[in-house]
């Protein structure tokens, strides 16, 4: 039997008739497996040029491990011994950059997929998130974005961006930048959705207590690609802003109010199917 979680997250204008689209999307995928299962539909606004591929994450929160840290009117320091990390990426399921969706999508467009996916031992089930996005394969720049976490929750109709914020446990500014970004969620709602990806020099695995590694492939690749100067810094749907992809947290909030003035490209439908 399977637990059955819905989610509806339409931004924009509802999908009118569509054709319908399977192949050969799906037979891209197939060598994932699992006993788990992600069912997308995707529909396109516009009319579009150029090709497009589907992003797929799995992300976790409320993991309690060893964080440096040097400001204290925020926690401990230098060492906050029970920090919660959130939003972490834990697995791309589409690869470092995604696979090929679809070139030159028009408003007519739908596509339906499935995606079976594994659930490691490690993680804890209910603080699990799927986000899903779509990325422009030429530029990388995220058109659409989307997350689903384990509860059974309907979204409102909302343009939304993602904050992708680089960040290390051995980097004594990050937990500064790190409530800020939860802030910017607080203040932008459903409308920003949040990323955590560890990598670089300060996420490298030390002595216990800073044993713990929360590095991935995809995110190692992500954060070799883009070169950020240093942590924290961070990118809003990899977007140029003021003539920069990777931004310092200063920057994060005009940058996220620049993105969410754009009207969507796509929209995005997630179910997800989690075996008992």
């Amino acid at each position: 039997m399977k637990k059955i979680i819905y989610i509806l997250a339409i931004i924009g204008l509802a999908f009118g008739a569509c054709d319908k689209i399977e192949e050969p999307f799906l037979e891209e995928i197939t060598t994932i497996g699992g006993d788990n299962n992600i069912q997308l539909q995707i529909g396109f606004l516009e009319n579009l040029t150029g090709v497009y591929n589907l992003n797929v994450l799995i992300t976790e929160s409320e993991l309690i491990s060893a964080q440096k840290n040097d400001l204290a009117s925020i926690g401990p320091v230098p060492d906050w011994l029970d920090y919660e990390h959130n939003h972490i990426l834990r697995s791309s399921l589409t690869g470092s950059w995604g696979i090929e969706l679809i070139e030159n999508p028009t408003t007519d467009t739908t596509i339906t997929m499935d995606i079976p996916f594994n659930i490691e031992d490690e993680w804890v089930v209910e603080n699990l998130s799927v986000i899903v996005f779509i990325s422009k394969a030429e530029t990388r720049e995220i058109i659409q974005v989307e997350e689903q976490n384990t509860t059974n929750s309907l979204k409102e109709n909302l343009t939304k961006v993602i904050l992708e914020e680089f960040t290390g446990h051995i980097c004594v500014n990050c937990p500064e930048a790190t409530i800020l970004a939860h802030d910017l969620k607080e203040s932008f709602g459903e409308q920003l959705i949040l990323l955590s990806i560890h990598a670089g020099d300060l996420a490298v695995v030390g002595d216990a207590p800073f044993d713990t590694d929360y590095t991935t492939e995809a995110g190692n690749a992500i954060y070799n690609y883009y070169a950020p100067v240093g942590v924290p810094t961070g990118m809003v749907s990899r977007s140029d802003y003021q003539g920069s992809t990777v931004l310092f947290k200063d920057s994060w909030e005009p940058a996220i109010n620049a993105s969410l003035e754009m009207a969507p490209s796509a929209t995005i439908e997630i179910t997800v199917e989690l075996a008992k």
